[in-house]
């Protein structure tokens, strides 16, 4: 009878099988190398009556229904040698595959044409391509806190694991890429806050961004609001959008009436339109702005598979690889040109065609007429995230909604509502 002891430790497992057939594997080892490959190590016994000739060993993991997982991951076959030694090889995940999750760990001592012994270990495994290091700003000084006007300052930074670093004005879009660790010489004319943003290294997907703010007051500065903005100053009811703010040289600070920091965001979901006050003083004087975030009464797109996210745009701005729509949701007029902006994951390699459908209608008694359609085509490279931008038919006054199916096939249908000419059903 087989004799089976497993020790778990950390992210490692550790087993005992007894020989069989003149082949014995013992102290199974499994170590996270990053969290899409695994090292594994065993100590295995050949007896000298076994022809150890073009004998192998290799590991694959194993879900949970017992299904074995071959396609998904590089197997590292390694040659075992006759009498006692210890060996260690690889579980790779293929870049670009889907993620899944593994409960154990198969090792099998195999030959080219056979199976001579496999023996199935536990250890649980989240496989994806996501691996980042811990990225941390050390240190973010300015060699002066309070300086006159037009008097320079040099501002210093020291970080870890960043893969890219930027450095700029808070509420400023101009950010600059700096060094990883290094410094920057300012001239300040006014009340100024910055922050620098580090971003960490990772293979994929999205990553936690580290950022460290420090403010520069200029003396006797007048009471000034830099800015006051929103990410997204029209979204869709049910959405959110955030507002953004820098004040100068003030006692206090409110928004809508409530004290905020002289410098900070507020995550906000208006169901209606509504107008944001932010108001400043300093003694007897008083600044304010007025900020209004439009709300359309339609509700979030309905999404299928691949479709993870679906926009209708003003326009497109593309920059550094990154696509932005610009004026989400419009308002649109009769005669401007409309854009639609469909991001999608997990779709095969290969050929699609995407056909789009436009009704007409009125919404809230959801009552649809198609009204026009049209289809094309596109090459999809691999199974990662993708966008497909297309200008759609600007069909004049009214409710309508913009239907994307792939290839015909209707589980794949994403749907959004959108107006022409409709700002009075704003709310």
């Amino acid at each position: 009878m087989k004799k089976l002891f497993i020790i778990m430790i950390g992210v490692s497992s550790i087993g005992i099988v007894t020989a069989q057939k003149g082949i014995s594997i013992s102290n199974f080892i499994a170590e996270k190398i990053s969290s899409s490959e695994l090292l594994i190590s065993v100590d295995y016994s050949l007896t000298k009556e076994t022809d150890s000739k073009d004998i192998f060993i290799q590991a694959n993991p194993v879900m949970k229904d017992g299904r074995f997982i071959y396609k998904e991951v590089i197997i590292d076959r390694q040659p075992l040698e006759a009498n006692n030694h210890q060996v260690s090889f690889k579980i790779t995940k293929k870049p670009g595959g889907k993620d899944f999750s593994s409960e154990s760990i198969r090792v099998c001592v195999t030959t080219n044409r056979s199976i001579l012994l496999c023996e199935v270990f536990p250890f649980s495994f989240i496989w994806n391509e996501l691996d980042v290091s811990t990225v941390k700003i050390d240190s973010f000084t300015s060699s002066e806190t309070q300086v006159e006007k037009g008097e320079t300052v040099i501002l210093s930074w020291e970080t870890e694991n960043a893969s890219k670093v930027m450095l700029g004005k808070f509420g400023a879009t101009d950010f600059q890429e700096v060094p990883a660790s290094g410094s920057k010489t300012l001239v300040i004319d006014k009340t100024s806050a910055y922050v620098l943003m580090a971003s960490p290294k990772s293979s994929k997907g999205p990553a936690q961004v580290e950022s460290s703010k420090l403010q520069i007051e200029v003396t006797n500065n007048e009471l000034d609001i830099g800015s006051f903005y929103a990410s997204q100053p029209t979204i869709r009811r049910g959405i959110e959008t955030k507002l953004l703010w820098n004040v100068y040289n003030a006692d206090k600070v409110t928004l809508n009436g409530k004290a905020v920091e002289v410098y900070g965001d507020l995550i906000v979901s208006p169901t209606s339109t509504t107008r944001y006050t932010l108001k400043a003083q300093k003694g007897d004087i008083i600044l304010e702005e007025l900020l209004s975030i439009y709300v359309t009464p339609f509700a979030v797109p309905k999404l299928s598979d691949p479709i993870y996210s679906l926009e209708i745009c003003k326009r497109i701005e593309t920059k550094n690889g990154y696509s932005k729509c610009i004026s989400s949701d419009g308002p649109f007029a009769t005669g401007d040109e409309i854009y639609i902006m469909a991001r999608f994951k997990n779709l095969p390699k290969g050929n699609y065609s995407v056909k789009r459908i436009t009704y007409r209608g009125l919404y809230f008694k959801d009552k649809w007429t198609k009204a026009h359609e049209e289809e094309g085509s596109f090459d999809n490279p691999d199974s990662g995230e993708r966008l497909l931008t297309f200008l759609i038919a600007n069909l004049g006054e009214g409710a309508k909604k913009l239907k994307i199916i792939f290839n015909d096939n209707k589980e794949t249908s994403s749907e959004i509502i959108y107006c022409i000419d409709c700002s009075r059903m704003w709310e």
